[in-house]
Formats: structure tokens, C-alpha cells, sequence
């Protein structure tokens, strides 16, 4: 992220201590939607400059950044893995044994300060000082964070991964990609997507009908149908007596295809 900040001329010096706000901005980037398709997720970079004139030539001009991770909602919260961090390995699982990070919320919705830096300009002389306010996770380019969202009481699991291409002093962590798992109490494993559940299809001979189910732990998924998988694909609905079962009579198409969606 490049910053610029423009301050305009003609401002008039006095003897007295007064602070004036320049620049307030910020980078919101959404992470992630709920299944419902609602925000869940942020990324920030808010970005402010404060101008102090402490007498008639001293001038002190103040820029910090505050780079984190921010839930939309109180159901979201991070996780920290069973070593006390809040970053995952690759395909560490995530589940509900991991304990909640507890950060200061901000109205009551979970935050995860990523890191922040400030610099400041000084008049006379024209000195530039900067400072590090704090690194969640120093000299690391990529990390893998875990959450935990509600929904109904139950727990859904996810992932986030946030990279910086360079360790300094001005460079903010993004996001990547993130996935969150549609089916609740299930894990899921850092920087992977959420896993299938297994599906069993046999043929009957001596009925000649496709029999399909999947197992009951998987609640919220339906089955869908095509003949094609070419571009545009359109998947049907197939109606299914039992929540995880159906039996389908063998048609004369040459293939049809399957998939299992989750329906919130």
C-alpha cells in the first residue's frame, strides 16, 4: 500500500499548542462472506496524520497506520493453535480444541492487530523518525490464522492467509484467500478447502437404479444433478426422500454427473 499525503500551504503558524487532523483513510478489504452471503470478515489498513504546532517554528507531524484482521459480527472470534500462536501451520486441522484469542474488541466485535508503525517529521530540521507500535508476527511474509463463527449455536470453522511481500517498516499484511467450512463441528485444515464428505454410489442389478447416500453427520447438503459438465453448467435439484439417501432409477442418458451443495 503507497501512501501520499498532501498538506496544503498557506497555513498560519501560532504561539499557541493546537492540534488539527490532515488525513484520516483507510483500506477495507473483504476477506470473507457468511453462507448467507453477508460481510463476515474485514481486512484493514486505517491510515491517519496529526498536525501539532507546539510554538512558532516547531511543527510536529505524526502518520501511523494500524494494520488488522476484524469481524463484522460478535459470532466471529480467532483461535489460537494448542501452542499459544495465532498463526497455523499448513494443514494444521482446526477445530473446537483450540481456545478463543482474546484481543480488546472493538463494539463488541472480535479484532486481530496484525501491526502498526508510525513516523513523524519534525520542524526545524527537517528530522524523520519511525517506529515499529508492534508485530504480531515478525519477520513471517505469510501466516495462516484461524477463526471460529456461530451460527445457530454451532460452531462453523475457517482460515484465513495473509501475506506481506516484504518484512519493513511500511509494508501491511493482505489478504489471500480464506475458506470457512459450510458444515458445522466439522474441521477444517489451514490454507486447505473444506473437505467433502465421502459419498457412496452403487448399482443395484437387480433393480437397475443408482444408489446414492452420504453420510448423516453432513446435515444442510442436497444433491444436485447434470448431463454436462460443459460451460454453462446447469445442476438440478434432485428431490431425496431421505435426508442422506435416494435410490434413482438408471437413465438412458450416456453419463450423468453428481455433486453434493451445501444450502444454508
Amino acid at each position: 500500500m503507497k501512501c501520499f499525503f498532501i498538506l496544503s500551504a498557506g497555513l498560519t503558524l501560532t504561539s499557541v499548542q493546537l492540534s488539527a487532523q490532515l488525513l484520516e483513510s483507510s483500506q477495507n478489504t473483504l476477506v470473507l462472506s457468511d453462507p448467507f452471503d453477508s460481510p463476515l470478515l474485514y481486512s484493514k489498513a486505517d491510515v491517519n496524520a496529526t498536525f501539532q504546532q507546539a510554538g512558532e517554528f516547531a511543527v510536529n507531524e505524526r502518520y501511523g497506520v494500524d494494520n488488522y484482521l476484524e469481524f463484522t459480527q460478535p459470532a466471529g472470534q480467532f483461535l489460537k493453535n494448542l501452542s499459544g500462536r495465532t498463526d497455523f501451520l499448513q494443514g494444521a486441522e482446526i477445530d473446537g480444541s483450540h481456545p478463543i484469542y482474546r484481543e480488546p474488541s472493538r463494539a463488541g466485535k472480535a479484532i486481530l492487530n496484525l501491526r502498526g508503525y508510525v513516523w513523524r517529521l519534525l520542524q526545524p530540521g527537517n528530522r524523520l523518525t519511525t517506529a515499529n507500535l508492534g508485530e504480531a508476527f515478525p519477520n513471517q511474509t505469510d501466516v495462516l490464522i484461524g477463526f471460529t463463527v456461530k451460527y445457530n449455536d454451532l460452531d462453523h470453522f475457517g482460515w484465513v492467509h495473509m501475506r506481506r511481500p516484504v518484512v519493513d517498516i511500511i509494508t501491511i499484511f493482505t489478504p489471500v484467500a480464506a475458506a470457512l467450512h459450510p458444515v458445522s463441528g466439522e474441521p477444517i485444515r489451514a490454507g486447505l478447502p473444506p473437505e467433502l464428505p465421502p459419498v457412496n454410489a452403487v448399482i443395484d442389478p437387480l433393480t437397475d437404479t443408482l444408489q446414492i447416500a452420504w453420510p448423516s453427520s453432513f446435515p444442510g447438503v442436497r444433491l444436485e444433478r447434470t448431463d454436462s459438465l460443459d460451460a454453462p453448467v446447469v445442476w438440478t435439484p434432485v428431490e431425496t426422500p431421505l435426508s442422506n439417501a435416494i435410490s434413482l432409477p438408471l437413465s438412458d442418458a450416456d453419463q450423468l454427473y453428481f455433486r453434493l451443495q451445501y444450502v444454508p
